[in-house]
């Protein structure tokens, strides 16, 4: 488990490096529109339900709000000196 978290924060870091920022984080449009039929019709995921859902990703991943992995995260890991990355 702690490997993959190794893996999932690196791959953050470098992506941070790179240029993406919590706006990247979107779903595909297809994703934000109503169903169009069957038990879940008319149901979508708003921008304000995303704005929520990547809060608590981010909290649980040990990011901050913009989705940076936070010193504490990173050093738990022994990646802290990956900071210089971004």
């Amino acid at each position: 488990m702690e490997i993959g978290e190794r893996i999932s924060n690196l791959e953050r870091m470098i992506l941070l490096r790179e240029g993406v920022t919590r706006s990247d984080d979107d779903l595909p449009p297809r994703m934000k529109q109503p169903v169009p039929n069957g038990p879940t019709e008319g149901h979508l995921i708003s921008d304000e339900m995303l704005d929520v859902m990547l809060n608590d990703y981010y909290s649980l991943r040990g990011w901050d709000v913009a989705g940076v992995p936070t010193p504490q995260t990173l050093e738990r890991l022994g990646l802290l000196e990956l900071t210089a990355l971004v």
